[in-house]
Order: structure tokens, then C-alpha cells, then sequence
């Protein structure tokens, strides 16, 4: 995968595994003084064997990938545009077999995904089936697939979830194939335990238990709002007591308007002419 600087900030640079930094340090890769950058900025990391390229940001650095903000972690493809400061950087290429390594050498350990995380089918030909991280799972049509979806319209591989330190970050493979994810269709996202992924008639939950789900607070991730819900839910009811009250209150008024009819037609009766 190849890095290029449109405005001209440094040469560009090729990158087929490992990773290189961006930021005001002499020790990074890219060296760039007076831009703004804090000391690794930016760190871009090229995975081959997991097909994955990922933008990590140092604590209180920012960065935008396609004009969309970034906190801390995203996922990179070729022709996504990355600003970091007043830098922009340029993805060009793809994360190719070429940049596996070779039959003869050693392959890299697979790592579990975390304490028991499973994806587990709810519902669908695989439901009840439940699926480890290791370290990441592909779905698709494909037989060559981690989870072999037998669905008419569906990709050889239309999804990919990889596991990432304590959170698992779920990519279709192409621009055309997709999923939801709790109701929400999306391209890329980030699965929290408990979760819910569809892929046409296949539905999975992503479980990790003795995680906590923790906070969907990623501007990659919409999710629905549900203050609305939360400010219905926690609204005031009357108690017994004052709706009580109310009731007597306008039976109270009822009472009163019939003695004053019955008042007049007294009176009435009593001084009339005769």
C-alpha cells in the first residue's frame, strides 16, 4: 500500500507490513515539524494477513479519515483521505496476497479474540451455533469462508469481524456488500458485546461474557438516540395520592353545580307568582 502527500509535506512512501508514524518527533517514520502534529501523531499499521490497514491516534491527537472525525482507532482502505492536523495523507493501492509471507516462512500465531468472545447465531440455518475469534471471522458465500452463509445475493466473503485489544470491528468486503447492525445497515462499524449483526436472513449477537459492554461513543458507529425513550421512561407518574386528588377535585365541582341547580328550582317553586 503506498502513502502519498498531495500538498507536498513528504515524499511518499510504501508500506506492504509493519507500520510507520506521523508526528513532531524526530523518531517518527514521517517527520514533520511545524504542522501542528504532536510526537506519533498518527500510527498506521499494515496487518496483510488480516487483510486490515489501522489508523491508531496518540491520546489527544486528531485526525479525520474521509472528512469524518476520529477519536482513536479506524480502519484504513484504499483512496481514503486522512487529515491529521493541517497533513493530508493519501491511501493508494490495497492490502494484497503479495504482502503475505511466503509459503516457507513461518506463519503468524493465531490469537485468540478475547475471553470466550463468540458470535453466536440467533437466527437463520445457524442458529444455536456459536463461532471463536482467531482472531478474526469471514462470512460469506464463500466455502473458503470462516461461517459459510448459503444465501442467494450474497458476496463470496461479505463480512469480516476482527477482533481489535477489547472491542471487534466489523467491515464489509466490498463498496456493495453490507450488513445491519442493530437495525442500522452499515459498511464498517464497531460490534460491542451483545450486539446484533444481520446478513440477509442470517442474525448473530456478538457475546463476550465477563466483558462489559462498554459505551457506543464512536462516530463510526450510528446507532439510533434513545433519549427520547430515557426521558419517557424516567418522566413523573402521579402518585395514588394526588391522583386521587385530582379525581375529587372535579367531582368536588360536580357537587357543587348540582346544588346550585337544585337551589334555584327551590326557589322557583317557593317564589313564584301564584
Amino acid at each position: 500500500m503506498r502513502f502519498t502527500f498531495p500538498n507536498g509535506e513528504h515524499p511518499g512512501l510504501e508500506l506492504t507490513r509493519g507500520h510507520l508514524t506521523v508526528g513532531a518527533s524526530a523518531d517518527d517514520s514521517v517527520f514533520l515539524d511545524g504542522a501542528g502534529l504532536k510526537p506519533a501523531h498518527a500510527r498506521i499499521e499494515l496487518q496483510p494477513e488480516r487483510r486490515i490497514c489501522t489508523l491508531r491516534l496518540a491520546p489527544g491527537a486528531l485526525a479525520y479519515v474521509n472528512a469524518r472525525p476520529v477519536r482513536s482507532l479506524a480502519l484504513l482502505r484504499a483512496g481514503d483521505v486522512v487529515m491529521l492536523n493541517r497533513v493530508r495523507l493519501q491511501l493508494q493501492g490495497a492490502v494484497s496476497n503479495a504482502a503475505l509471507p511466503a509459503p516457507d516462512s513461518p506463519s503468524p500465531v493465531p490469537r485468540p479474540g478475547g475471553p470466550k468472545v463468540v458470535l453466536r447465531g440467533v437466527a437463520g440455518p445457524l442458529f444455536g451455533r456459536s463461532f471463536r475469534f482467531e482472531p478474526s471471522l469471514s462470512l460469506g458465500r464463500s466455502e473458503g469462508a470462516d461461517i459459510c452463509l448459503d444465501e442467494e445475493g450474497l458476496a463470496p466473503i461479505q463480512l469480516r469481524l476482527h477482533w481489535l485489544g477489547d472491542r471487534c470491528l466489523a467491515s464489509a468486503e466490498t463498496a456493495e456488500a453490507g450488513f445491519e447492525l442493530n437495525g442500522h445497515s452499515l459498511s464498517q462499524a464497531w460490534v460491542l458485546p451483545g450486539d446484533q449483526l444481520r446478513i440477509g436472513g442470517h442474525r448473530f449477537v456478538l457475546e463476550a461474557p465477563g466483558m462489559r459492554p462498554g459505551r457506543r461513543d464512536d462516530p463510526h458507529t450510528p446507532v439510533q438516540s434513545m433519549r427520547a425513550v430515557d426521558a419517557a421512561a424516567k418522566a413523573p407518574t402521579p402518585s395514588a395520592p394526588q391522583a386521587a386528588s385530582a379525581r375529587g377535585f372535579n367531582f368536588a365541582w360536580l357537587i357543587l353545580a348540582a346544588a346550585g341547580i337544585a337551589g334555584a328550582l327551590v326557589a322557583l317553586i317557593l317564589y313564584a307568582p301564584r
